[in-house]
Parts: structure tokens; C-alpha cells; sequence
């Protein structure tokens, strides 16, 4: 007896022979709740994921007395926001922030110097921040008992506040 593995694309229906498949990795979506989905394509399938491109400028808005939020917008549109202005020199000219840096964030860290620096999650300094990791029982916990204090010290510290009636906070803290 035999048995026959087969591809099928989750775009077209179609059976995919494994010299054509081709994987798509959706990292972020609006439909996503958090986690990146994988795509099984023909790679002429692929082929149109490639060919289409649009430049986008993603920023971080920290404005007073609201929470951090992050947007994108298409270049042409970032470009134009401001007539009269040229944005690419203000950017150009714009100090750098050294904490965006992405070859500081993947830089390793001794077990020892890493450990020194972790952040208690589940303390009333820390707890509902945003972060890497996933969210332990104990920070759950924490957050669904003092939900007005951890809310206060988020909206003061221009972070994003948390609401237990979305579904993503919801799953997060367990409301």
C-alpha cells in the first residue's frame, strides 16, 4: 500500500506537484489575532505576492493622553500629508533613536546580563505593559484584579489601555 502526500492551494483549490509549492507566511493582517498564518501556493501564486509592492512608512504616535499607537501609510500619502513640505529631508534630518534599532534588539545577551534585566511582569509597575513574551498566569491574574490601577499607569505612560471586552484582550488576560 502506498500513500500519496498532496498539496492543495488554499487560494485556488488546485493540487500543487511539491516542485511548484510554494509557502506564503501572512505576519500581520487585520483578520489576525496575533499569530502569523502560513499560506500553501502554487508558485505562480506566489509570483503575484511579488510583484506586488507598495512602500509603506510605519510610525509609532505617542501623543499626550492617548495610548501609543502604530500606523502605516503608503510613502506616496506619508509624502503628501504636509503640502509644501518635503518629508523625505525631515526624515532624513530627524534624530535617530537608538532604541528602534533592530541589530541592537537581535544582539545576544549573556544568560547572566539577561537575567539581571528581566522585567517582572506580573508587578504593579509592569503588569498589562506589552511585551515579547507570553502572558503568564500570574500577570493575568494580577491584571484582571487591579484592571483600574494597571489601566491609570498604562494611560499615563502613553501606552495603550486595556479593554476586557476585546476578544484579543480578552484571550490575553483571561476576562
Amino acid at each position: 500500500m502506498a500513500v500519496r502526500h498532496v498539496i492543495v492551494s488554499d487560494i485556488s483549490g488546485s493540487d500543487i506537484d511539491e516542485d511548484v509549492h510554494a509557502r506564503v507566511v501572512v505576519t500581520d493582517h487585520p483578520s489576525l489575532r496575533g499569530s502569523a498564518v502560513e499560506l500553501d501556493v502554487s508558485a505562480d501564486e506566489a509570483e503575484r505576492f511579488q510583484t506586488s509592492r507598495i512602500d509603506l512608512v510605519t510610525l509609532e504616535i505617542h501623543a499626550p493622553g492617548t495610548p501609543k499607537r502604530h500606523v502605516a501609510i503608503e510613502a506616496s500619502a506619508f509624502a503628501g500629508l504636509f503640502p509644501g513640505i518635503d518629508l523625505d529631508a525631515v526624515v532624513e534630518q530627524a534624530r535617530k533613536v537608538a532604541a528602534s534599532s533592530p541589530a541592537a534588539a537581535r544582539r545576544p545577551r549573556s544568560s547572566a546580563t539577561a537575567r539581571a534585566g528581566r522585567i517582572d511582569y506580573t508587578s504593579a509597575d509592569h503588569a498589562g505593559s506589552l511585551h515579547r513574551g507570553r502572558v503568564t498566569e500570574a500577570e493575568a491574574a494580577y491584571v484582571r484584579d487591579h484592571l483600574d490601577d494597571v489601566n491609570a499607569r498604562l494611560s499615563a505612560n502613553g501606552e495603550r489601555v486595556i479593554d476586557p471586552a476585546d476578544p484579543k484582550e480578552k484571550a490575553r488576560y483571561g476576562f
